[in-house]
């Protein structure tokens, strides 16, 4: 199987990390709030279409920020919360992860301002 032919539920890594978000967000406490609810109605959809769907896994090349050398420190940390399991296996995909900063033009003083990994969408892995 090519590159080009690869589905995202032939990459178990990247599979097991979708299942664990989808598990974060079907079994999370809202706390009440109904924007939380909301919200995790809106991903735990996003996910089940995803799933079915089983898109095309097209890998990008890793790129750091100054601030993703903060990663491994906040996956530790989460390894004693709600989200270990999710810490856990982000691990495995930590070397595929390309961060942004969200913006077309970086304004200045923002290269060490936190950045983002998306991992789905349009010109992600999945």
């Amino acid at each position: 199987m090519s590159q080009l032919e690869t589905r995202s539920n032939d990459v178990p890594d990247w599979k097991c990390v979708f299942q664990e978000i989808d598990q974060v967000y079907r079994l999370g406490a809202a706390g009440g709030n109904s924007m939380m609810r909301s919200n995790q109605r809106s991903v735990q959809g996003a996910m089940r279409k995803i799933t079915r769907s089983n898109p095309y896994y097209t890998p990008r090349q890793p790129e750091n920020k100054p601030v993703s050398v903060h990663w491994g420190c906040v996956l530790d940390l989460a390894d004693s919360c709600p989200l270990a399991n999710l810490s856990r296996v982000l691990y495995r995909v930590e070397s595929q992860l390309t961060w942004e900063y969200g913006y077309q033009k970086v304004p200045s003083g923002i290269a060490a301002m936190p950045a983002c990994s998306r991992m789905m969408g349009p010109q992600r892995p999945i």
